[in-house]
């Protein structure tokens, strides 16, 4: 069975013998958001998966499982990228979110 972002989450930071609440801190998030997080009640926001990627110095897509399609819809390589661009590609991620909330 593939491992769902919440299991992902839990499974690098008891590796790296952090308490939710040393996660919560560096995050700038509640602790009772990572558990959130954890039990797979709520998703994390793109942001917040560039600050786990460079907290634990992993690819954003060490958090999805490749049978997943989660994992397709969210694996980029950004590595390339000026500070500049990736600004533009994140302003764009947030506007077609933006559009798609009124579409609903």
């Amino acid at each position: 069975m593939p491992k769902l972002l919440g299991d992902r989450i839990k499974e690098i930071r008891t590796n790296h013998n952090i308490t939710q609440t040393q996660l919560a801190n560096a995050l700038d998030v509640s602790k009772s958001i990572i558990s959130a997080y954890e039990n797979n009640i709520r998703s994390p926001s793109l942001d917040i998966l560039f600050k786990l990627q460079d907290y634990f110095n992993v690819p954003i897509s060490y958090f999805f499982d490749e049978d997943n399609e989660d994992y397709y819809r969210l694996t980029v390589d950004i590595t390339d990228l000026t500070d500049d661009q990736f600004k533009i590609i994140t302003m764009l991620i947030e506007e077609f979110r933006k559009q798609n909330k009124k579409e609903d």
